[in-house]
C-alpha cells in the first residue's frame, strides 16, 4: 500500500517541488493551496512523476474552521498519513515600525498557527504510520533579517515549536526535523510587497552572500525534505537542517531606498 504525504503551499515553489519528488518516491500526494490552476498544474506533474494517487484540497490557511478539512479528507481518501510537509509560509515586507496587528495577525496565523493546528489534527494518524513530520522554516529565524519582521519572528517559533514536539513524539515513533533554507528561486519576494526597482539589488544581495551556489533552488530544499523522511534514517529526529550556500552574513542587507 502506498505512503502519503500531506504537502501545504503546494501550488508553487518549494512545496511544488517536493509535491513532485514524493510522487517520484511512490507516495500518494494531496496538494494544499488557493489558486486552482496552480494546484492543477502540480497535480498533473505529479501524477506524470508516478504518483499513485493525488487529492487536491483548496483552503486557506488563515481560516482555522478550516484546517481539519486537509487531515480529514486525507485520511478518507487514503486511509492514512506517512509524511505531513508544513511548508506554506507568508511574509509582509517591513521592520517594527510597519507592523500592525492585522499583519501579525496573518503572518503568524499562517506560518505558526497553521502548522501547530494541522499536526495536531494529524498527530494521532502519524502514530499509526510511524511517520514524518517536517516544518519548512528559514535561516530569517535565527540571523538578523532586515524588512522581514514578521516572517523572521514566526519562523524563529516554528524551529521552536519543532524542537518541542520531536521529544514528545520520538516515544512513539514520530520523526520531526526542521528544513531551514536560505534564499530560494521562489516568488515570495515578489508576493512580499518589495518595490519591483528593489528585487535587482535584493537578488544581487542575496546572490553574493551565498557563495557556493548563489540562490538555491526549490529543488534541492525538496531533496532536503525528503531527507528527513528517509526511512533509511529512522533516528533523525529533532534536527534543523540549515542549508545556506555557504552564507556569509558580514552585515544584514540594508534597504537602498530607505531615507538617508
Amino acid at each position: 500500500m502506498a505512503k502519503t504525504a500531506i504537502i501545504t503551499g503546494s501550488s508553487r515553489g518549494i512545496g511544488a517541488a517536493a509535491a513532485v519528488l514524493f510522487a517520484k518516491k511512490g507516495y500518494n500526494v494531496v496538494l494544499q493551496g488557493r489558486n486552482a490552476e496552480k494546484l492543477q498544474a502540480v497535480k498533473q506533474a505529479c501524477e506524470e512523476a508516478g504518483s499513485p494517487g493525488v487529492l487536491v484540497v483548496e483552503l486557506e490557511l488563515s481560516n482555522t474552521a478550516e484546517l481539519p478539512k486537509l487531515v480529514d479528507e486525507t485520511v478518507a481518501q487514503f486511509g492514512g498519513i506517512d509524511v505531513l510537509v508544513n511548508n506554506a509560509g507568508m511574509g509582509i515586507f517591513g521592520n517594527l515600525e510597519d507592523q500592525t496587528s492585522e499583519i501579525l495577525d496573518k503572518v503568524l496565523a499562517v506560518n505558526v498557527k497553521a502548522p501547530i493546528l494541522i499536526t495536531q489534527a494529524a498527530i494521532e494518524h502519524l502514530k499509526k504510520t510511524r511517520g514524518a513530520i517536517v516544518n519548512v522554516s528559514s535561516i530569517a529565524g535565527h540571523f538578523r533579517s532586515n524588512n522581514f519582521f514578521s516572517y523572521a519572528i514566526s519562523k524563529a517559533a516554528l524551529d521552536h515549536f519543532s524542537l518541542l514536539i520531536s521529544g514528545n513524539y520520538a516515544p512513539d515513533g514520530v520523526r520531526v526535523n526542521t528544513v531551514r533554507p536560505a534564499s530560494v528561486a521562489t516568488d515570495i519576494w515578489e508576493t512580499s510587497g518589495i518595490p519591483k526597482e528593489m528585487l535587482p539589488i535584493l537578488i544581487a544581495g542575496e546572490t553574493a552572500k551565498q557563495p557556493l551556489t548563489g540562490i538555491l533552488t526549490a529543488q534541492e530544499i525538496a531533496q532536503s525534505i525528503w531527507m528527513c523522511c528517509d526511512p533509511a534514517l529512522p533516528s533523525m529526529t529533532g534536527q534543523n537542517i540549515t542549508i545556506h550556500g555557504g552564507r556569509i552574513e558580514d552585515k544584514p542587507w540594508e534597504n537602498p531606498m530607505a531615507p538617508q
